[in-house]
């Protein structure tokens, strides 16, 4: 009975807290000299690092935290064509944003994830 009681207690609090993260969409464009190469559109974990890779193509990377006043923070990698340009933003929810560098341009909008 002990036994049962733990395992019910654990996947109870398991269950809270995995409901209690918070979850984002994150959507995103990726340039190249004026391209688009990619739109991926990522579901992420407050604190969490997600990655989306394409062969040899592109690669990116980024972790996104909860900034106050709507906003978000964040730290981001995208590797084209061998180099990696490693911009941190800090966008508000709900509004597009775009960093350009070096003929790589990466635009992008964070959302509450709803579902």
């Amino acid at each position: 009975m002990k036994l049962t009681t733990l395992l019910i207690s654990t996947a109870l609090l398991t269950t809270l807290s995995c409901a209690a993260d918070e979850l984002y969409k994150v959507s995103t464009s990726i340039y190249d000299n004026g391209e688009l190469i990619a739109s991926p559109v990522l579901v992420v974990e407050a604190g969490k690092t997600a990655t989306v890779r394409e062969d040899d193509k592109f690669s990116y990377q980024l972790t996104m935290t909860s900034e106050q006043n709507d906003s978000a923070k964040l730290v981001t990698a995208l590797t084209l064509n061998g180099e990696t340009v490693q911009p941190v933003l800090i966008v508000r929810y709900g509004q597009p944003a775009t960093i350009e560098i070096e003929g790589r341009k990466l635009s992008l909008q964070v959302d509450k994830h709803e579902g």
